[in-house]
């Protein structure tokens, strides 16, 4: 069980309470993944774009998903493995190569019945001040894969 805007998914005891949360699409399965992971749906769009500054690459994210089961997501420092989370990754086209696949984490509970949420990603960045980048976000499962179309960027 969780609450909006926490991080905490609490143990429910068999009862009419664990009977509620089920009819209202808010239990994980006992696997604690959620719906079957080859059903990932979702998309993603970068409200402003993505900027670098320094060291950082930073953005934006609002995130599309239907509804229906929960989705586990990993709170910064928990284990990712299974999870939902924003894959993030910058290129350089001068060098023609990766300098990022970083991870944003969702960082709370989502709701089944939360179909929008924004995601704020903040990644520090080593890159050349005269490369060229790209920034590519997609939302994917841990250790599983990426799903859903990638939202890209060109910060000016």
């Amino acid at each position: 069980m969780g609450r909006a805007g926490s991080t905490l998914g609490l143990w429910v005891a068999p009862g009419p309470r664990q009977d509620a949360l089920a009819a209202e699409g808010d239990l994980l399965d006992r696997d604690g993944f959620g719906s079957d992971p080859q059903a990932d749906e979702g998309s993603v769009r970068l409200v402003d774009g993505a900027t670098v500054d320094g060291d950082r690459v930073r953005a934006t994210v609002a995130v599309t998903r239907p509804t229906g089961a929960p989705w586990p997501t990993a709170a910064p420092g928990g284990d990712p493995r299974g999870r939902i989370r924003l894959g993030v990754t910058v290129e350089g086209a001068r060098c023609g190569c990766v300098l990022l696949d970083g991870r944003a984490d969702v960082g709370r509970w989502v709701h089944g019945d939360e179909d929008r949420l924004t995601v704020d990603v903040d990644l520090a960045l080593d890159a050349p001040d005269d490369e060229d980048l790209t920034v590519t976000v997609q939302l994917l499962r841990e250790g599983i894969g990426r799903f859903g179309p990638p939202a890209t960027a060109t910060p000016g």
